[in-house]
């Protein structure tokens, strides 16, 4: 076998193998970027739900707290729901002692 030939094959071959491995690369970094792509649709979608919700409460002070205390979840200022959950609790007690007269 002619050693020019060996020689061009083994280079087609390491070429070959090369860009196979980028592509590879390339693709595990695409599905990384899709995943959080994804996360993020997930997420506003969720909020958009959350807005919805929280415009269908009819009693302001209820509607309010709860707007307060999504605004700090969701820009991550204040990431423990229990405190909205006691905020919500409250604004409960507070809105059912004291009727809200449309």
């Amino acid at each position: 076998m002619n050693p020019d030939k060996v020689i061009i094959s083994i280079i087609s071959t390491v070429i070959i193998e090369v860009i196979s491995v980028l592509f590879f690369i390339r693709s595990n970094k695409a599905q990384k970027e899709m995943g959080k792509f994804l996360s993020k649709l997930r997420k506003d979608k969720q909020q958009g739900v959350t807005k919805k919700l929280v415009e269908s409460i009819e009693n302001p002070v209820l509607k309010d707290t709860l707007k307060i205390q999504l605004a700090l979840y969701y820009s991550g200022i204040q990431n423990d729901t229990s405190s909205i959950n006691e905020s919500i609790q409250a604004a409960i007690r507070k809105a059912l002692k004291k009727p809200h007269i449309s």
